[in-house]
C-alpha cells in the first residue's frame, strides 16, 4: 500500500534499501540525502552472492513444494482398527493394498496402449494406410503415474507405510518396485518421503537413535532391492 509522509524542519525520514518511493519539495525547501550501503548489500556483492541466491531459490521451491503436496487430499479407507492376528491385514491394508493393485495394472493397461500406438506410427510411417493408432499417450496421459498413490500416501500414518511397504517388499517386490518407480507421481514420491522421514524421527525419539537406525537400515535394504529390481528409463 502506499505510504505518504510530509516531513518538517528538523525531522528525518529512513527509506529501507530497496523500497521505491517519490519526493516532492515544497519551494525553498533544503534538504540532505545520505545514502549508506548495508551489511546485505556488502554481502551481496561479495563473495556470499551465490549463497544467497541459492537460499533464495530454495526458499522458493521448499514454499511451492508444501503448497503442491497441501493440495493432496488423503484417499477414503476405512478406519484404523488394531490389528488380529500377527501377519494378518486389516480392512484397511486391504483396502490400500487392492488400490496399490489397481494403480499397477492401470500402468500396465496404459504401458500396453503405448505400445500399441508406437506401433501404429511406425506402420504409418512406413507407408500402411492404417493410421496411427489412437495416437496420444492412451489413458496414461502423464506417462501411466498415478496420483491415487499420493492420496494414499497421504491417508495413511508413517507407521501404517513402513508396516505395509515391508510386507509388499518381502512378499511382492517387483511389484511393489514398479509400483514406486514407474507408477507413483512426483508428488506421490514427495508425500511418501516426508511421511517417512517423520516416522523415523519419531521412531528414533521414542526408541532411541540406535534401535530406529537398525530397524530402519533393514527397512530401507528391502525397500531399495525392490525399487533396483526396475530397468533404468531409456
Amino acid at each position: 500500500a502506499v505510504q505518504e509522509v510530509e516531513v518538517g524542519p528538523g525531522d528525518a525520514l529512513f527509506v529501507p534499501e530497496g523500497w521505491w518511493h517519490q519526493v516532492a519539495s515544497a519551494a525553498g525547501t533544503v534538504a540532505v540525502n545520505f545514502w549508506f550501503t548495508s551489511q546485505w548489500a556488502r554481502l551481496c556483492r561479495g563473495h556470499m552472492a551465490g549463497y544467497f541466491a541459492r537460499a533464495a531459490a530454495a526458499h522458493a521451491v521448499h514454499h511451492e513444494r508444501r503448497r503442491l503436496l497441501a493440495r493432496v487430499a488423503p484417499w477414503p479407507l476405512p478406519p484404523a482398527v488394531a490389528r488380529g492376528k500377527r501377519g494378518r491385514l486389516s480392512e484397511r491394508d486391504k483396502a490400500a493394498v487392492q488400490l496399490m493393485q489397481g494403480v499397477l495394472e492401470a500402468h500396465e493397461e496404459a504401458t500396453r496402449h503405448r505400445g500399441n500406438a508406437d506401433d501404429g506410427r511406425a506402420d504409418a510411417a512406413g507407408g500402411s494406410d492404417g493410421g496411427d493408432g489412437e495416437g496420444g499417450s492412451g489413458e496414461g496421459g502423464d506417462g501411466g503415474r498415478s496420483d491415487k498413490l499420493g492420496r494414499l500416501f497421504k491417508a495413511l500414518t508413517g507407521a501404517e507405510l513402513v508396516d505395509l511397504l515391508g510386507r509388499l517388499a518381502a512378499s511382492r517386490p517387483e511389484q511393489l518396485g514398479e509400483l514406486l518407480g514407474q507408477c507413483a507421481s512426483p508428488e506421490a514420491v514427495a508425500v511418501l518421503t516426508d511421511a517417512l522421514e517423520a516416522h523415523d524421527a519419531a521412531e528414533a525419539a521414542a526408541a532411541g537413535p540406535e534401535a530406529a537406525a537398525q530397524r530402519q537400515r533393514q527397512f530401507y535394504r528391502r525397500l531399495h532391492a525392490a525399487i533396483d529390481t526396475q530397468p533404468s528409463p531409456a
